[in-house]
């Protein structure tokens, strides 16, 4: 679902960038323009959502989350901690909180004081 979110925003971005480019009788109104905006704005939310809710897995099932946190670790956390969108940034620092105040060191092992700092 957070890859789907990423090419969403990915297709709305690209089609306001090519409006930019085309002929002005093809042009997107300001209207549509601030509806692509709002669509992003959504978009975002939905990931900080998706961040929420992972969250609270680790808070209701700490013991089973080794899996989970592993594979955020070779995925979603990597890929979004070396991203320069501040966004990507925010969803990764959210998990990350969430993993050090609900797994601690017991779960995280090796991975917590990568976290922690």
């Amino acid at each position: 679902m957070y890859y789907k979110s990423i090419q969403r925003i990915n297709e709305n971005n690209a089609m306001a960038k090519n409006d930019e480019k085309d002929d002005e009788d093809d042009e997107l109104d300001q209207d549509e323009l601030e509806v692509i905006k709002e669509e992003n704005k959504n978009e975002y939310d939905l990931q900080l959502s998706i961040a929420e809710i992972i969250g609270i897995i680790f808070k209701t099932h700490p013991l089973i989350s080794g899996n989970v946190v592993q594979n955020l670790f070779t995925t979603l956390l990597t890929e979004n901690l070396q991203s320069e969108e501040k966004v990507k940034n925010k969803f990764a620092l959210f998990i990350m909180d969430d993993m050090v105040e609900f797994l601690g060191p017991e779960i995280l092992k090796d991975h917590y004081v990568t976290v922690a700092t």
